[in-house]
């Protein structure tokens, strides 16, 4: 598995006050500009071009999924409490 480099809180503090002066009046767009610069500030710390990270993070996702189905551990995300989920899960009665 490879060490991926993520970026520091400088550079998230950054890249939020840039996006947030830019879109000033829209959250959601300041969300997917964040999460966008985000990816591509870490690609660049790890020497990638943006599609590359999101490959080799898919790659990486990818054999988390295969080792945990290979000790038995469900991969599907967590249902968040008081939801139901339409692929119900067995409950544990504690």
């Amino acid at each position: 598995m490879m060490v991926m480099v993520a970026i520091s809180k400088r550079d998230l503090e950054k890249i939020k006050k840039e996006v947030e002066a830019e879109f000033s009046e829209d959250p959601a767009l300041q969300q997917v500009h964040i999460a966008r610069k985000i990816i591509t500030r870490e690609a660049e710390l790890n020497g990638l071009s943006f599609f590359e990270y999101i490959q080799r993070l898919e790659k990486e996702k990818k054999k988390t999924i295969h080792v945990c189905q290979s000790y038995g551990q469900d991969t599907r995300p967590a249902v968040p409490e008081g939801q139901s989920d339409s692929n119900t899960r067995e409950q544990n009665p504690s």
